[in-house]
């Protein structure tokens, strides 16, 4: 038995678990199931609007699917609830570039790589001259 069916079960006997509601997401968005990624994450918002990691994953679909405008706004509400969560500034530094205003997008990626990411750190190289 793989992640994925581990967490249909824990879903079937929880419907309601969080945790396990975002997990399946993650492990489906991995395996290109960006459509069944989505449902979870938008299960996991209905059960838990104020969940900064499913609004960023709800965000990365919607960058998957070149719908940068509300990834820009889950990035937002990822951000508004949790200031400290270097995934949603670097995906929101993301979606920027790609929606052509590369200031706004720079300002995110700095912003993650001062809080240590990493993957900010080396987009920074390469998308801004600073």
């Amino acid at each position: 038995m793989g992640a994925r069916e581990d967490y249909d079960r824990a879903l079937e006997l929880d419907p309601g678990y969080l945790e396990a509601q975002y997990d399946r997401a993650f492990v489906r968005k991995q395996l290109g199931d960006h459509a069944g990624a989505f449902i979870d994450a938008e299960m996991a918002l209905k059960n838990a609007p104020n969940d900064a990691d499913a609004w960023n994953m709800k965000g990365s679909l919607h960058l998957l699917y070149g719908e940068y405008a509300a990834a820009i706004e889950c990035f937002d509400r990822a951000l508004s609830i949790n200031g400290m969560h270097t995934s949603a500034w670097f995906n929101r530094g993301m979606a920027k570039h790609m929606t052509y205003r590369p200031n706004q997008g720079c300002d995110d990626l700095r912003r993650s790589a001062e809080l240590g990411n990493e993957k900010a750190r080396e987009a920074l190289s390469y998308f801004c001259a600073n």
